[in-house]
């Protein structure tokens, strides 16, 4: 089911309220954020998304890796740090990863899945609603 926030403008605490919202009705095992937006740039939204929800969280994940290698129940993950260092780590899922650009290459959607999409229904949440 997807979500539409209601609004033209919001600070990343009340975005990060309106997903917390919607996100709790859904029950996710991952949720994946970008790292900071295009207008303001703050790169706190997923942070602050996962402590509303009580969830841990990482950011500036290069690499999310859910395999048999990796434990059941928990994710591992590759963070980009400073100088050209990286640290490998593992964490329970449910978990909130915020992303760095370029984790993955994009890729289109077929047809069918576009087909699919205009079925699905999507529920809208206004302001008012998420409080």
């Amino acid at each position: 089911m997807g979500y539409i926030l209601n609004s033209a403008t919001l600070d990343t605490l009340h975005v990060a309220n309106l997903l917390a919202t919607a996100l709790k009705t859904e029950a996710p095992d991952l949720i994946l954020t970008g790292l900071q937006s295009d207008d303001l740039g703050y790169g706190q939204t997923g942070v602050i998304l996962a402590e509303l929800l009580g969830l841990p969280s990482s950011t500036i994940i290069m690499q999310v890796q859910v395999t048999n290698d990796v434990q059941p129940g928990k994710v591992r993950v590759k963070r980009e740090l400073e100088d050209g260092w990286f640290q490998h780590i593992e964490m329970p899922l449910p978990a909130v990863l915020t992303i760095q650009s370029g984790l993955n290459k994009l890729r289109y959607a077929t047809l069918m899945g576009i087909k699919k999409a205009k079925t699905k229904e999507i529920k809208v949440i206004t302001l008012e609603v998420a409080g």
